[in-house]
């Protein structure tokens, strides 16, 4: 059951994710690339979606068998004004790696992740490094992408097969009721966590007057 819940976690809400994994499993990623690519434009931008369809069908790498720990958040973001609004989310720890957060915030108005792990879940997973064609507008410019090219882009992303789960159980923590200031994103652990991995949520934490200009 702890490895359905865990690739459920970390395939997260993409509709195409479980056909991802499986093109990645059987070597059929470039078909997979055409099928769900941007629709080829009549005129304008052919040759720019003719170089990202050829760089992301030749982009499958693994698999790799990698160690990861899924850490069980609470996280609150705001914009309008201050927030008691806090929601359950799911960080992912890798060695060598930053803590990160595999929900997409704001956190505004969201319900708790579902389904949702409760203690530190290491898994150790099968992961492919493989691209997909998107439409470039939808990725800020400060988000990296393999390729942009017009209205095109080649982004780059994992796609993992939960292989096994060691559950390590924690002592829960309550959910915060502090209130958030304005223009952060604010993250506590749900469980008990090691020093270590609770210095990197607190740097996870973010308010945009911190920063200055």
């Amino acid at each position: 059951m702890e490895v359905e819940i865990a690739q459920q976690v970390l395939s997260g809400r993409w509709k195409n994710a479980t056909a991802a994994l499986e093109a990645c499993k059987r070597g059929e990623w470039a078909e997979f690339v055409r099928r769900t690519a941007p629709a080829k434009p009549f005129l304008t931008g052919r040759l720019d979606h003719g170089r990202c369809l050829a760089r992301a069908e030749q982009s499958l790498a693994g698999p790799v068998l990698v160690k990861l720990t899924l850490v069980p958040l609470w996280a609150c973001s705001t914009e309008d004004g201050a927030s008691t609004e806090w929601v359950a989310v799911h960080g992912v720890a890798e060695e060598g790696q930053p803590l990160s957060v595999l929900e997409v915030g704001p956190f505004i108005g969201e319900e708790d992740a579902s389904p949702r792990v409760d203690a530190l879940w290491e898994c150790t997973v099968r992961r492919w490094t493989a691209a997909t064609v998107v439409m470039s507008r939808s990725y800020s410019p400060d988000i990296p992408l393999v390729l942009r090219a017009g209205d095109f882009g080649v982004c780059e992303s994992f796609m993992e097969e939960v292989v096994s789960v060691a559950v390590r159980e924690a002592e829960p923590l309550p959910r915060p009721t502090r209130e958030v200031p304005m223009f952060s994103n604010r993250f506590e652990p749900r469980v008990r966590v090691p020093p270590e991995l609770e210095s990197q949520i607190r740097a996870m934490c973010f308010t945009a007057e911190d920063r200055g200009d």
